[in-house]
């Protein structure tokens, strides 16, 4: 502003809200039609989402967005809160969020994790092999919560793509993994 620049500020803050941007930006660039039909392909994939969903409950679901990968014991885990972008999906996705607080993204100790009793972790780790770490190594750690449902259960999947942590247009194939996470009976494979 201060700079006499044009410029356009959008809100990737929740699933429509990306959308309505998306038909912003192809409006601004001169490429409405393109992004009419992204939003429409979008829209599709995310009504395709929920008719796929066949189960109606709605397993407790933990979303981890973060943790210390080097400690032997899994504690001080940042993981997304009500309210929010990832809560979203896990709602649409067919799931209900585990933490039922307010924070939008809370610190959680192992004790409780264990308060919180998800049916399925999903452990968002995009920097995997920049971290030197294996899938199996990562997915083993949980191993040491042994009393949560997800981890007796083996409902613990580990999220490795970049677009997992970047509210944008992919949103969609965050939604279509969380769905067959949380409901693998009811996807179409």
């Amino acid at each position: 502003d201060r700079l006499n620049l044009p410029h356009l500020t959008v809100d990737h803050r929740r699933a429509e809200a990306i959308l309505e941007s998306l038909t912003t930006l192809g409006r601004v660039c001169g490429a409405k039609e393109r992004a009419e039909e992204l939003v429409k392909d979008i829209r599709g994939r995310m009504a395709a989402v929920g008719d796929r969903v066949i189960d109606p409950s709605r397993p407790r679901v933990l979303l981890c967005v973060g943790r210390n990968m080097g400690s032997a014991v899994i504690d001080d885990v940042c993981i997304a809160g009500r309210g929010g972008f990832y809560d979203e999906m896990i709602v649409l996705a067919g799931g209900i969020n585990a933490y039922q607080d307010t924070l939008a993204f809370p610190a959680v100790t192992g004790e409780g994790l264990l308060r919180l009793q998800p049916d399925v972790i999903i452990d968002m780790v995009p920097d995997l092999s920049e971290k030197g770490l294996s899938e199996a190594d990562v997915l083993g750690q949980w191993s040491v919560l042994a009393d949560l449902p997800a981890v007796r259960q083996r409902r613990v999947f580990l999220f490795t793509e970049d677009f997992v942590v970047v509210p944008g247009p992919r949103f969609v194939q965050i939604l279509e993994k969380m769905a067959a996470a949380i409901h693998p009976e009811g996807i179409e494979r």
